[in-house]
């Protein structure tokens, strides 16, 4: 019994004070640090992968997702696809994306 206690003694002695003191609070760096503002604020890159023109409309692939005129991609709004491009709305501006070139204008 003697051993016993000593053992949880000698524990408890080890222990942090943070532990100690709060035992509910989780220890230091679980939690991941937060995102700089800059990160947050970096563009989304746009890719045109594909375009179909069907009898029954267009639809294209932009990074990955099959979209039509009127469908969101990540915050831009698709407003028209036509054979070789699809025009974008980010943010009050229109970016085109081109299967032809592969180039991408902005406008205003």
């Amino acid at each position: 019994m003697f051993k016993f206690i000593a053992i949880i003694t000698l524990m408890t002695a080890l222990l942090p004070p943070a532990f100690a003191s709060d035992p509910t609070r989780p220890p230091e760096g679980l939690f991941a640090a937060p995102v700089p503002s800059q990160a947050l604020k970096q563009e989304i890159r746009y890719q045109l992968q594909q375009i179909r023109i069907t009898d029954n409309g267009a639809s294209a692939v932009v990074n990955g997702e099959l979209v039509r005129e009127g469908d969101m991609v990540g915050s831009a709004k698709v407003i028209s696809i036509s054979a070789n491009e699809v025009v974008l709305k980010i943010k009050q501006k229109q970016r085109v994306l081109s299967l032809i070139n592969k180039t991408k204008r902005l406008s205003q």
